[in-house]
């Protein structure tokens, strides 16, 4: 994602409205949360991200056979696919995936177009450097395949050796980082990720909660926000939207939302609902006004899942012709940052590691 400021720091708002989570006899086991969460959703998307990744390298693969529109068309299929199943894991970004950069290595944006363009004339480069960051990745094939027509990339790709090689490449890096996380966790990761059943700092359920809300943030920063213009008084940047030349910018947010709100509920990736923060909060009795939080909460995702679905295509163009219709998109997400970043680290007892600089 485009980079924003972090930090660590300590929320204001972090007392427990909780039982005693060390002494209270009536401890909420959280065990069995984390156990759901790992089982059902996040190993189940890395292995399906993990799936995807395989048949579009495959489909990049047998380009030197076949260098026509259906390869082609397989391509773009297969990396939509995968980009839509991406949405759903880069809010696991702590353990194996901090421990790679995965966030930051698969999707980076905008894309740096004059680097990749560099990358691919000299033939030289090494992706996994930071300073080809913004050259790797989603967003580094949003361009190759789709900032030309058909006929010019199919063009390019039969009369460029560098530029086939290019596409292998970033397609082999994504796979192989995506195997590293996916295996972590189906061996020894998963085990330890349940048995860290505490609040402190570095525990899971705090790790989990604090990516959880970091990643609403960016769908409210670097989706939105910036491409408004929030930063510089409201002058929309259009460039600076997610998926910029193939225009999935609002499907990308969609499911990227929906991942947010699946961890959540505990919702597994068959749609079956299990334990959640939702349930977290309800034994907390936690409340905002007189409702429950987990209400509040609950109703939001659906307010905000509605008008993301509403919002016309793509996205950049749509910063011009419907500014309105976005920015109120961007606070109804800033609602639902208050109500998970404030009311449940309050109520929860939770630990926000993190800062930005937005003023929420």
């Amino acid at each position: 994602m485009k980079n924003l400021v972090f930090g660590i720091t300590i929320s204001a708002f972090a007392f427990l409205s909780c039982k005693d989570p060390d002494t209270s006899k009536e401890d909420y086991n959280r065990a069995p949360m984390l156990e759901n969460i790992a089982d059902n959703i996040i190993i189940p998307n890395y292995e399906a991200l993990q799936n995807q990744l395989g048949s579009f390298q495959a489909s990049i693969d047998s380009l030197n056979t076949n260098m026509n529109q259906q390869w082609l068309d397989s391509v773009k299929t297969n990396w939509l696919e995968a980009c839509k199943k991406w949405q759903h894991c880069k809010v696991f970004e702590f353990g194996p995936a901090s421990d790679i950069a995965l966030r930051t290595s698969m999707n980076t944006f905008p894309t740096d177009t004059a680097l990749i363009e560099s990358n691919i004339s000299s033939g030289s480069y090494t992706l996994g450097a930071v300073g080809n960051i913004q050259a790797i990745g989603f967003p580094a094939f949003d361009y190759l395949l789709y900032a030309d027509s058909d006929a010019n990339t199919l063009n390019r790709v039969m009369n460029s050796p560098n530029f086939r090689q290019y596409l292998v490449d970033l397609a082999d890096k994504m796979l192989t980082d995506v195997n590293f996380v996916t295996s972590q966790w189906n061996t020894s990761y998963r085990n330890s990720f349940i048995a860290s059943t505490g609040t402190a700092s570095g525990s899971s359920t705090n790790d989990l909660y604090n990516e959880m809300v970091y990643d609403l943030e960016l769908i409210k920063n670097a989706k939105y926000g910036i491409p408004l213009g929030k930063d510089i008084l409201d002058v929309p940047r259009p460039t600076y939207v997610e998926a910029y030349y193939s225009g999935y910018s609002n499907t990308f947010a969609l499911e990227n939302m929906h991942s947010i709100e699946n961890v959540f509920l505990g919702r597994s990736i068959a749609g079956t609902d299990g334990i959640g923060f939702d349930d977290y909060l309800d034994y907390c009795e936690a409340k905002r006004g007189s409702q429950d939080l987990s209400v509040v909460i609950k109703n939001q995702f659906n307010t905000i899942n509605t008008e993301l679905t509403a919002l016309p295509n793509p996205l950049s163009d749509a910063l011009l012709s419907n500014y309105a219709q976005i920015n109120d998109v961007y606070f109804s997400i800033k609602d639902q940052v208050l109500y998970m970043k404030t009311d449940m680290s309050s109520a929860l007892g939770l630990i926000i590691e993190y800062f930005d600089n937005d003023g929420d």
